[in-house]
């Protein structure tokens, strides 16, 4: 993890002009739930597979958008499938 002296992100590097997000590791139920999301998975679906409330899928997903500099399911799922590639 990038962290500045101050206890925040350092920025990441830029690459033609746009800001490259840091890449942080995904815990192990983020990566369940990253899998659920390349699945189509509605949020009431993943927390029924995985066995924890709504609130906790929503919780993973603000914790993967903020990981991967993305703002949506989709938007993640492709990051994810470029980077792992």
């Amino acid at each position: 993890m990038n962290i500045s002296s101050q206890g925040q992100r350092a920025e990441a590097p830029r690459m033609g002009g746009a800001a490259m997000p840091i890449m942080e590791p995904l815990t192990p139920r983020e990566r369940e739930v990253l899998h659920c999301l390349s699945q189509r998975m509605m949020d009431r679906e993943i927390a029924a597979s995985l066995q924890v409330s709504i609130n906790t899928v929503k919780h993973h997903l603000r914790n993967i958008y903020s990981k991967f500099g993305v703002g949506s399911r989709r938007r993640a799922v492709e990051f994810y499938r470029t980077t792992a590639a």
